[in-house]
């Protein structure tokens, strides 16, 4: 079954405004901070959208570090950037959005459905519903 996939350019933000930013220092992560609009350091993700169904649809995101190609998965409740320059097939790589408002989604592990993305101490990390809805949403 071939997979329709869609990709485009979107800065992964808290709905406070700090935009997702990759540290090169091992292991790599990825934490929040407040950018200027046009500041290199706050990496655009290439995200790419994978119809699985119809009406279902998972996300991946990229990062882009030194040339080379980050992809963020969820291994063993953890968050991780994985270096690949193809969209990997594993779940591990993809997230659910589900929408809390118009403007802001909640962003779910695919392989582990109670992994939520949240910011703790503004890294990216994971949590549960039970984390606090404010550390769980994402302007994309």
């Amino acid at each position: 079954m071939s997979r329709k996939v869609k990709t485009g350019k979107v800065r992964l933000q808290t709905t406070d405004g700090r935009t997702a930013i990759i540290n090169n220092a091992s292991p790599m992560q990825i934490y929040f901070q407040h950018v200027h609009e046009n500041d290199a350091n706050a990496n655009a993700a290439t995200i790419y959208r994978v119809m699985v169904s119809r009406g279902v649809v998972h996300v991946a995101f990229a990062f882009k570090c030194e040339n080379s190609s980050y992809f963020l998965c969820v291994e063993n409740s953890e968050v991780k950037l994985r270096k690949s320059e193809e969209l990997p097939a594993e779940k591990k790589f993809f997230f659910k959005l589900e929408l809390e408002r118009e403007t802001a989604k909640y962003v779910v592990s695919v392989a582990q459905p109670g992994c939520y993305l949240i910011t703790e101490d503004s890294l990216l990390t994971i949590g549960t519903n039970k984390s606090p809805p404010s550390s769980r949403l994402f302007r994309l």
